[in-house]
């Protein structure tokens, strides 16, 4: 997993036209869009689960 993280942070300081010097201070941090999505998807699930109760 960490090799994955450390690869696509290497790809976009690449297209960012950034050296390796900016990937030493990365940190993964989601956009407030993502959290949104996956908020509402956790709402629509927990909607669709006591439906399916009654």
């Amino acid at each position: 997993m960490k090799s994955s993280i450390k690869f696509m942070t290497a790809v976009a300081a690449v297209f960012a036209g950034t050296t390796g010097a900016a990937l030493a201070n990365f940190s993964v941090v989601p956009e407030p869009g993502s959290l949104a999505l996956v908020g509402i998807a956790v709402a629509g699930l927990v909607l669709v689960a006591r439906k399916g109760k009654k």
